[in-house]
């Protein structure tokens, strides 16, 4: 069975770029797709994976994931090395990126500025109170009046 589904796979691998080339799906997404499917057979023939239990094995098979991506976005770069050639990338490495995590920042120090003067459920009134008695004040309630 698991040499079916590697042949299958590879098989799929091969034929699926030129059939999905003028359609708007991806080889990944239609990888993405099965694998779902496959797991929503209702069958047990995939072993149930707790991520938390089999934490070396979850983390390898997504480096492994995550390298046999990268390596396929690499090849599919057909752009010639050069400046100009990739001036809109260094666009959006040297400005937009820099950007983007500027006003992520400041978005989360303004909520965090806003949640940090409520009660421990985030609702209710802020806990913001004037000086008075005990309080920083040097007068008393009947110096106020």
């Amino acid at each position: 069975m698991v040499y079916a589904c590697a042949g299958l796979g590879a098989l799929c691998a091969a034929v699926l770029p030129t059939a999905l080339a003028k359609r708007p799906l991806s080889l990944p997404m239609v990888f993405l797709a099965a694998g779902f499917l496959v797991f929503l057979l209702p069958f047990d023939a995939l072993p149930a994976l707790d991520p938390v239990r089999h934490r070396s094995v979850v983390e390898h098979l997504t480096e492994v994931c995550v390298v046999i991506a990268l390596m396929g976005a690499g090849l599919a770069i057909n752009r010639p090395p050069g400046w100009r050639a990739w001036s809109t990338t260094w666009r959006l490495l040297g400005l937009a990126m820099p950007l983007t995590i500027l006003v992520t920042a400041a978005a989360a120090g303004v909520a965090g500025g806003v949640a940090a003067g409520r009660g421990p459920a985030g609702g209710g009134r802020p806990r913001s109170h004037g000086p008075g008695p005990g309080r920083g004040s040097t007068r008393g309630r009947a110096d106020r009046r």
